[in-house]
């Protein structure tokens, strides 16, 4: 009987180990599953930011794409109008052309220079032959 009794104690010295080492094993898996609940709720928060930050980056070019649209369309506008300026300044006079205008002007303007009329001329020839 002492053997059974031995025999006996070596199994349960046996079954107390091996629960002991699944006890362990359990506490160790439910610890590493914890873990990895963790991670997947850390990578769905970095998902989600990524997302974000990827749909305001989006929307930024987009708003930047239509201000170079409308900056390449105000240059076209100031760049139009420049060219009509240039051919307004290219069909209006020089000065050297206002220059001759007004010495023409001055020449025949009857406030500087003093014309007789057809009148006056008459009586003084009528004068000079008395």
């Amino acid at each position: 009987m002492e053997l059974f009794d031995r025999e006996q104690d070596k199994s349960k010295k046996l079954d107390s180990f091996f629960m002991r080492r699944m006890t362990e094993n359990d506490r160790r898996i439910r610890l590493i599953e914890e873990k990895v609940d963790n991670m997947h709720q850390k990578i769905k928060i970095i998902e989600d930011s990524v997302l974000r930050h990827n749909k305001e980056s989006t929307f930024q070019l987009s708003k930047s794409s239509d201000n170079v649209d409308n900056l390449n369309n105000k240059i076209s506008e100031i760049d139009s109008s420049i060219k009509m300026i240039l051919m307004e300044v290219k069909r209006s006079a020089k000065k050297t052309e206002l220059m001759e205008m007004k010495k023409f002007f001055d020449l025949l303007s009857p406030i500087k220079n003093q014309f007789i009329t057809r009148e006056e001329v008459k009586k003084i020839i009528r004068r000079e032959r008395r």
